[in-house]
């Protein structure tokens, strides 16, 4: 195993590792779709000794799994989930619509942060399962 030189450690937002000085560096979207990595996971940064970079998800967030439609809103394709009593909107990484095959009004398993505050408009959910044949 190579020696690592660099980690730069951050929280996944849904789409890229954010450290606490703001910084933010994309995560492949299939590494991140693949991993199952929901919003709020802890994450590391690593650069080794021959220049190998990678992401490594090191302590997944607490969640919660829910029943969503997919639907078109805005020209993009998004998870519609009632989470506690609120109809809620969930951003989820496009890679998953070829690799689930998913249409506007199709059902799906979306796993999503456990706790979810109220004021935030940047809801992301990962896509488990599609439900509809």
């Amino acid at each position: 195993m190579e020696k690592i030189i660099k980690e730069i450690k951050g929280i996944f937002n849904g789409v890229c590792l954010v450290t606490e000085e703001g910084v933010k560096m994309f995560v492949p979207e299939n590494y991140a779709s693949k991993s199952k990595i929901i919003k709020g996971s802890e994450m590391v940064f690593r650069i080794s000794e021959n220049g190998e970079t990678y992401f490594k998800q090191t302590a997944p967030a607490e969640s919660r799994a829910a029943i969503a439609k997919i639907v078109r809103k805005q020209g993009h394709l998004v998870a519609m989930a009632e989470i506690d009593g609120k109809m809620r909107r969930f951003n989820f990484l496009k890679v998953n619509i070829p690799f689930f095959k998913l249409c506007d009004g199709d059902e799906a398993i979306i796993t999503i942060p456990k706790e979810i505050d109220d004021d935030d408009d940047e809801l992301w959910a990962v896509i488990s399962h599609k439900t509809t044949v």
